[in-house]
């Protein structure tokens, strides 16, 4: 508050003093934060240099994209007509590119 104070009851106190210098203590102190905050962010490096395990990401794509195969060839046998597959595939085709193009909202 003092560095931003100009006037005070019609004294002007601009400049501010000049800040006390830092105790050695408080000098040791940041000196052992710092310290710890690269032997954090080297550990933190050497964490994320590691490779992945995506198998449990490729089985659950896998497994969804064959039960939605699945899903449709038993639509397709047991669709009424040729034109109801026909406007199936149309309203299908439809909503994918509706989601692709639609905003996104949040800035994302």
């Amino acid at each position: 508050m003092r560095g931003a104070l100009v006037m005070d009851q019609g004294a002007l106190t601009w400049p501010p003093p000049p800040p006390p210098p830092p105790s050695p203590a408080a000098q040791q102190a940041a000196a052992e934060a710092a310290k710890a905050a690269a032997d954090k962010a080297k550990a933190d490096a050497a964490a994320a240099a590691l490779p992945k395990d995506k198998w449990g990401e490729q089985l659950s794509s896998s497994v969804n994209m064959a039960l939605a195969s699945a899903a449709a060839l038993a639509l397709s046998a047991l669709a009424p007509t040729w034109a109801f597959l026909g406007m199936l595939t149309k309203f299908s085709l439809a909503s994918i590119c509706g989601e692709t193009t639609r905003p996104r909202s949040g800035g994302a």
